[in-house]
């Protein structure tokens, strides 16, 4: 590795920390303070699981992995308020 390049795995254990927090997001924790269940944190890992799996099908690169691991949590964030406020107005059960 030269002096001028960035090495996006250095750091320690951050790709595992921000692995499994997008997967408890997707599954249904809210990031705002909230208690998630197993089955939501294990279908959120399998959506990860999927996604990265079908970027090494298609040949995309592992590199753009990230950027749309947080694109995903973006996307749950806003469905998870989206459904709250629809709880709290009544419209769902």
């Amino acid at each position: 590795m030269g002096l001028h390049t960035i090495d996006p795995n250095l750091g320690g254990g951050t790709g595992l920390m921000f692995t499994a927090v997008s997967a408890a997001v997707i599954g249904g924790t809210a990031l705002a303070g909230g208690s998630g269940t197993i089955i939501g944190g294990a279908l959120g890992a399998l959506v990860l699981a999927e996604l990265q799996d079908g970027f090494n099908l298609i040949g995309i690169s592992a590199d753009p992995y990230f950027l749309n691991l947080g694109g995903s949590i973006l996307l749950a964030m806003i469905a998870n308020v989206y459904l709250s406020r629809l709880r709290r107005a009544g419209k769902t059960t």
